[in-house]
């Protein structure tokens, strides 16, 4: 090739000196001689020799072994053709494959068997070698290290907060709350109803909380317990108060008078005592008394007294008292306006309305009449209805004595007559108060015997009303029919009947029974006049309305009681007179009857000195459990839901029935609600003394419609005031009946919503319990009610302690009340003390060592942005785990701060008096408004401190966690420690496989079990519920707790079946294939891990010792591993490992893995450039070549790669194809280990038919050679003249030479040649870090085809540039072009002094394309596959290019003007099959 210009005539008249040398080499002539008739190269043959070529053609040799060739080939089997048809290229990719596996297999190991290969080590690999191994020692050193710092971090951070929150005193105190106040609740979280909510807080709160001091344990509980008397104080424990003086109280109603009593105001003395005689013993006014001390502050008697017989006897102490009476039955309730002028004759029309604030008011007006009405009905009843045996005087009393006598006595004696004594110092006493009765008739005991009484009845006569007046005259007709019907009969038989003739009779003064005592009459001289009146003593008699005579005393109502309508008052003077109808309004103007009494009594003092009995009240304590101490009070506040229509209802019907009915609605309720029990005479606390009006305001009161019956009979309609409200929002005032302003709401989240109910600390036992039947007979849970908290916080001095409980209650709509509970111990006294200040300086360490772990983070991500790759750092999954745990521990610390800051500013009052008055008699929860604000504001600053404190121990919780995850992963090191993570990391990708299954077959059974349970079994009424309920069961497998329950929910079969394919398919399999998984991962971890790999205490003692002696050892005795690679890189000079320079390179220059196809079919980027480059083309050529006949021609594999490398594609689109082949290669990516093992395998099978074809081809061209060596001997004896076919001498050392084999024939491995190449400068470089740029230098050397450096030592580097992205450097280089050199190689580095170099780009310019002796002066573009392509589209290099040849082999081609035969045939083959040792 190299004298191609020259014809074959050049060499016509030389050719018997050829014929002579080719004789004499014939040998090799032969071989090349058949390879290239074999190959059909005509007659053109290079006969090696040692010092000449020479050119000849044979036309008839070529002819015949053409000819012959042919032959052959059709006698060729298939593994000739395998042989013919193997691609070179793909015989050259297959070597360099097995190239590289034994290369990385030689790498990897530290056994050499040959010397020869021992040798040959280079001096750069022998350091590279040493450097890796000192760097593991150093490595191995620093993560022992970084195990310290960790450990030691972790340490001090647990040390720390077991110094913030000592848990064993928290419990100490919890468990007190849980082993009684929790407890004592269902297990279940469920109570069955509101009663047992209220038996919680009487038997649980109330009892166990508010104990009062025991008087006779022989303790004087100061001041709950005091010297006493009476019932007030403890005389047991603490002695007698013994300066009180005794009163006698003696009080009675007129039914209940004495004989005494009754002679002092009855001259007649004959209605004493007649209490007995009374027939509705119900319908009494129920008169009580009590004496209230101002001294004590308290009524004196527990309960309120009704005296029957004997004088109460009552101790006092000094001081001021006063009387109270009550009158317990409203009267007029029981009685109409009607009857009560049938018998008071007052006018139904001028009666007063009840005008009393309370049930029990004593003294009303109209209670005073309907009582007097009562009185005389009853004693009415109690001689004429018949329905109890008189005896003879009481029948005599009843007949003797007029009714109207009677009606005055009654009418002055309502209420209580007696008086309030005490002893004077001697047998006599003194009267302190005179209590009488009230009169309405003051005159009235004396009865008619008084002309005032019935002249006070005529000032207040008034005409009757129309409608009173007929009725009271058909009564007295109707008495007359019945009286004139009545049969005559003897006065006993008559007495005794009963029955509504003798009741109609009695009616208006018993004028029927009179009758019976006298004769007819029809006028008033008909009758007796000489028959004296018992009542008066006077002579005389009248004829009644009836027509019968009766005494004077009885004919008082003209109208009704005499024949003729007139009492004959010169027969009877001091009859008639009496008006039908009394105006009551007038009887009453001046009427008045008070209800209390003061008087005082002061025996050891003088008066209006203070005496002091009780000591001064002061804040008891309350103790929830033992030494806790409860704060205030016990808060108990509801969240209420409003009422609206029932929306969800849309069947007709269903609404319909629901039509009267009320669904609960979103938001609050915030209307005041409820029933004060106190004033509700249904309620066990009821107090019918106390009046709404004395509490409430008419605004506060419920309004009620009533029917009301008018005097003239008719009934009306009218709206009055009901009961009071009990409960009221948080943002009502009671104590002032108005809103409260904001701030006095209090902190936290908006409560004036909320109802609030408090159980003060101050309040007795029997206080309090009174105040839970307020709340339950009030109706504090109702229909509305949706949730209750009972919140309560309490102190423990002896470990300094707060506990803050919080139970909720809530009423579902459905039907059940579920409880829950908080329940958070907080501390407010931080560092304080010495065990304080050591806390202290122990948490600044620790933020010390987080805020270098942090910076340590911050210094890898600054390393990463200034090599322009991020990116790498935070797709590395551990250090994403370092910095949530990094970033946990912030937040951690953050709220330590927020806590410490709001505890260091704690404050606390004294006491929280927040009732205004535990001991309200009414309005029980009336608060202080300043005081409650106060107290709740208290509430939230410890609600807020827990909440902090629970979310910092959770975060720190959350911190250790992660600190031992973080521990062990700095263990992940050492071959025996780290198997755990690294069985773990092994087994991730099956364990997340296996996650997702478990989730889908665990969630779908949750689902169905909710689904077929849920309606039923608390533990799957919703699916979040469901998954911890079937993993507790996957865990711990116990029937006894679903078994039941389950089975009544669904039916048998369908429970049957999802509980045993559950365990079948969850326990059995699934968790069965977990452990699998984890075993499998592990066996495999241990199996790697050498026998006699090192314990974690061996190396770190190792590592230890090593320290010690570095510390302790002279330099000169000892060299240090630091310094030894110290030494090591000076050798390197600065340039980069030989490993790392050809990763660079290779990677720079190889193309993207291609995508792997089953059946050993591959897709390069080349291929893939053809096909979506066809897919591009125009329709128009779309549609030809659809109509035309495809004539697929046989191309071999490089005509193939050649149309495929004709695609041409900009820098945009090279890099979209790229990516395409990335995505799709990853797919089909497989281990590297079985990837290489596959590859040795089916590189054996080739081989193995290749070493057959390679021994049928020896054998056929042995016999070819022979042929041919024939064939040439007889060409050259039959040319050649006789003189000159004698054999020449050194014809036998040419053949010794030939017979000695190729050996001998070998080209020496010398240099070939030299390179001068100038870098002159560089243009457009990429910037390579954030702060600097770019920082570039060269590195120039020559490689061969798979990247190795051919020059060796003999590598180039340029000066570096800083920060400078247009270098100019002007660098002049030889390099020394060796046997395997195939390319001149420019390496461009970015230099960087945190990390490794980057590198930017490399130009790679073939040998072959630079001529010798010929100058190129060219811009060459950088290329780095893995850079963008937008960033790299612009960078060239300036370099001047000289090849040289070598001076011996130009001398010796000058002197033969013939090139080197041997050498040029080496380079030729070298470039053509690529180089390397297999080519």
């Amino acid at each position: 090739r190299n004298f191609q210009g020259a014809g074959r005539s050049d060499f016509a008249s030389d050719r018997r000196k050829w014929l002579f040398r080719a004789t004499a080499g014939r040998q090799y002539f032969v071989c090349g001689a058949a390879v290239l008739v074999g190959l059909g190269l005509g007659g053109q043959l290079f006969l090696p020799s040692r010092g000449s070529q020479v050119f000849a053609t044979m036309e008839g040799a070529a002819v015949a072994a053409v000819l012959r060739s042919r032959r052959n080939r059709e006698q060729q089997d298939h593994l000739d053709h395998y042989i013919e048809n193997e691609s070179p290229s793909a015989a050259a990719f297959r070597t360099r494959k097995i190239e590289g596996i034994i290369q990385n297999k030689m790498d990897s190991t530290t056994v050499a068997l040959d010397n020869v290969r021992k040798k040959a080590l280079k001096h750069e690999k022998q350091v590279d070698g040493l450097l890796v191994k000192v760097e593991e020692r150093l490595s191995r050193g620093t993560h022992y290290q970084s195990l310290l710092a960790i450990t030691f971090f972790f340490v001090l951070y647990v040390t720390v907060l077991f110094l913030q929150r000592d848990a064993t005193r928290a419990y100490t105190v919890e468990a007190s709350f849980l082993d009684t106040l929790i407890r004592a609740l269902p297990e279940n979280k469920y109570i069955t109803s509101d009663a047992e909510f209220y038996e919680w807080l009487d038997k649980d709160i109330v009892e166990r909380i508010f104990q009062d001091p025991a008087c006779g344990d022989g303790v004087c509980s100061i001041p709950d317990e005091y010297p006493g008397f009476g019932r007030f104080g403890c005389q047991r424990d603490c002695g007698r108060y013994s300066k009180t003086s005794t009163i006698t109280v003696n009080l009675l109603p007129y039914l209940n008078l004495t004989e005494e009593w009754a002679d002092g105001m009855d001259p007649t003395n004959t209605w004493w005592d007649l209490e007995g005689k009374v027939v509705q013993k119900g319908a009494i006014p129920g008169y009580k008394f009590n004496v209230y001390s101002h001294t004590m502050q308290d009524f004196l008697l527990e309960e309120d007294v009704e005296q029957k017989d004997d004088p109460i006897v009552i101790e006092v102490p000094d001081g001021p008292l006063t009387l109270h009476l009550y009158q317990t039955t409203k009267m007029s309730q029981l009685i109409s306006a009607n009857d009560i002028f049938k018998y008071t004759y007052l006018d139904g029309a001028t009666l007063p309305q009840r005008n009393a604030s309370s049930d029990f008011a004593y003294g009303d007006q109209r209670e005073a009449v309907a009582a007097q009405a009562i009185l005389q009905k009853q004693v009415i009843d109690s001689c004429f209805s018949g329905q109890r045996d008189q005896t003879q005087e009481e029948l005599i009393n009843c007949l003797t004595n007029p009714t109207l006598d009677f009606y005055f006595k009654g009418m002055a004696a309502y209420g209580l007559q007696g008086d309030v004594k005490t002893a004077n110092g001697s047998k006599a006493t003194a009267v302190l108060q005179d209590v009488p009765f009230c009169k309405i008739f003051p005159r009235g005991f004396e009865g008619l015997l008084n002309e005032t009484n019935k002249n006070l009845a005529a000032e207040v006569a008034i005409p009757c009303s129309e409608g009173i007046r007929r009725r009271r005259a058909f009564q007295s007709a109707r008495r007359f029919v019945n009286a004139m019907a009545t049969p005559a009969r003897d006065e006993q038989t008559l007495v005794m009947r009963g029955g509504e003739d003798a009741g109609e009779q009695q009616g208006e003064g018993g004028l029927g029974r009179r009758l019976l005592q006298s004769t007819t009459c029809t006028a008033h001289t008909d009758c007796d006049q000489n028959i004296f009146d018992k009542y008066t003593g006077n002579p005389g008699q009248f004829c009644t309305k009836y027509g019968r005579c009766d005494a004077c005393s009885f004919c008082q109502v003209d109208k009704e009681d005499a024949i003729d309508g007139m009492c004959p008052r010169d027969l009877c003077p001091m009859s008639g007179g009496f008006p039908e109808c009394l105006d009551a309004s007038k009887l009453l103007a001046e009427w008045s009857c008070p209800d209390k009494f003061d008087f005082q009594v002061y025996k050891y003092g003088d008066p209006g000195e203070p005496v002091e009995v009780k000591p001064p009240p002061k804040d008891s304590i309350r103790r929830v459990t033992p030494f806790n101490r409860l704060v205030g009070a016990v808060t108990v506040e509801q969240e209420r839901r409003p009422v609206g229509e029932c929306r969800k209802i849309s069947n007709e019907d269903v609404k319909a029935f629901a039509s009267n009915m009320r669904c609960l609605a979103k938001g609050k309720e915030e209307v005041a609600y409820g029933r004060d029990p106190v004033l509700m005479p249904t309620s066990s606390i009821y107090d019918g003394k106390l009046s709404p009006e004395e509490f409430y305001l008419d605004d506060e009161r419920a309004r009620t419609v009533v029917t009301v019956e008018k005097a003239d009979g008719s009934v009306v309609e009218e709206e009055q005031l009901s009961t009071s409200i009990a409960f009221y929002p948080h943002s009502y005032d009671q104590m002032t009946g108005a809103p409260k302003g904001e701030s006095l709401w209090g902190k936290g989240k908006a409560k004036e919503q909320n109802f609030f109910t408090y159980l003060d600390g101050r309040a007795t036992q029997a206080q309090a319990k009174r105040m839970l039947a307020f709340m339950d007979e009030g109706k504090f849970i109702d229909g509305q009610t949706r949730k209750i908290h009972v919140r309560m916080v309490t102190f423990n001095p002896n470990l300094n302690l707060f506990a803050n409980l919080r139970l909720t209650f809530t009423w579902e709509v459905g039907g059940g009340i579920n409880w829950d509970f908080q329940l958070q111990t907080v501390f407010v006294d931080m560092y304080r003390g010495d065990k304080g200040q050591a806390q202290q300086i122990l948490e600044i360490v620790c933020v010390i060592f987080l805020a270098a772990n942090c910076l340590y983070e911050l210094h890898d991500i600054f390393i990463g942005i200034r090599i322009m790759h991020p990116i790498a750092y935070f797709l590395d999954p551990m250090n994403i785990f370092d910095w949530v745990h990094l970033i946990m521990m912030w937040i951690g610390w953050i709220m330590w701060a927020l806590y410490a800051q709001r505890v260091s500013g704690f404050e606390m009052k004294p006491a929280y008096p927040i009732l205004a008055d535990p001991s309200a008699k009414a309005r029980l929860f009336a608060t202080d408004a300043q005081n409650e604000k106060d107290y709740l504001d208290f509430m939230y600053e410890i609600q807020a401190a827990s909440d902090a404190l629970a979310s910092y121990v959770s975060v720190s919780s959350i911190c250790v966690v992660l600190f031992v995850i973080r521990v062990l992963k700095n263990l992940d090191f050492q071959a025996r420690m780290g198997l755990v993570t690294r069985t773990l990391a092994a087994a991730m990708s099956d364990l997340c496989h296996f996650a997702f299954l478990f989730f889908i077959v665990f969630f779908g059974y949750a689902m169905v079990g909710h689904l077929l349970f849920g309606h039923q079994f608390e533990w799957m009424k919703d699916p979040g519920v469901s998954c911890v309920f079937l993993f507790f069961q996957l865990v711990a497998f116990d029937p006894t707790q679903f078994w039941i329950e389950m089975t009544h929910a669904a039916p048998e079969w369908a429970f049957h079946l999802y509980l045993w394919s559950f365990l079948l398919i969850v326990f059995f399999i699934l968790f069965n294939v977990l452990l699998a998984i984890l075993i499998d991962a592990y066996a495999g971890i241990k199996a790697e891990i050498p026998e006699d790999a090192p314990g974690f205490g061996d190396e770190m003692a190792s590592v230890i010792s090593a320290r010690v002696a570095d510390l302790c050892m002279p330099a000169d005795r000892r060299v240090s591993d630091k310094r030894f690679k110290e030494l090591l890189e000076a050798h390197k000079n600065g340039l980069p490992s030989t490993d790392v320079l050809r990763d660079a390179l290779v990677t720079s220059t190889a193309p993207p893995e291609p995508i792997c196809l089953p059946g050993g079919i591959s897709v390069d980027a080349h291929v893939l450039r053809s096909l979506i480059k066809e897919k591009e083309e125009d329709a128009h050529a779309k549609e030809r070549r659809r109509s035309s006949i495809r004539v697929y021609s046989a191309l071999d594999d490089i005509q193939q790669d050649e149309q495929q490398q004709s695609v041409v594609w900009d820098g945009e689109e090279e890099e979209m194809i790229n990516d395409v082949v990335q995505r799709y290669s990853k797919l089909s990516m497989v281990d590297s280990e079985k990837l290489e093992q596959d590859t040795l395998s089916i590189l054996q099978v080739e081989h193995l038919k290749r070493e057959l074809a390679m021994y049928r081809c020896a054998q056929r061209l042995h016999d070819t050679m022979g042929h041919i060596e024939e064939s040439i001997d007889r060409l050259a004896l039959e040319h050649l003249p006789p003189e000159e076919r004698t054999v020449p001498q050194d014809f036998g050392a040419v053949q010794a030479n030939a017979q000695a084999g190729p050996a001998s024939m070998k080209a020496p491995d010398r240099v070939r040649g030299i390179v001068r190449v100038t870098v002159v400068e560089a243009r457009h470089l990429p910037s390579m870090d954030v702060l600097r740029s770019v920082d570039p230098y060269c590195l120039v050397f020559l490689t061969e085809r798979i990247g190795e450096s051919t020059t060796g030592e003999v590598t180039f580097r340029t000066e570096e540039k800083k920060a400078e992205r247009h270098p100019v450097w002007n660098a002049d280089f030889e390099l020394p072009i060796m046997r395997n050199s195939t390319a001149l190689t420019v390496a461009l580095f970015d230099k960087d002094n945190i990390s490794k170099d980057d590198l930017i780009g490399c130009v790679h310019v073939p040998l072959t394309d630079l001529e010798e002796w010929k100058h190129t002066d060219e811009w060459f573009p950088i290329l780095n596959p893995n850079m963008s392509h937008r960033r790299i589209k612009r960078s060239e290099v300036h370099l001047k290019i000289t090849r040289l040849p070598d001076a011996s082999e130009a001398s010796v081609r000058q002197e033969s003007n013939l090139p080197n035969i041997i050498e040029d045939a080496a380079g030729e083959g070298s470039r053509a099959s690529g180089g390397g040792l297999f080519d």
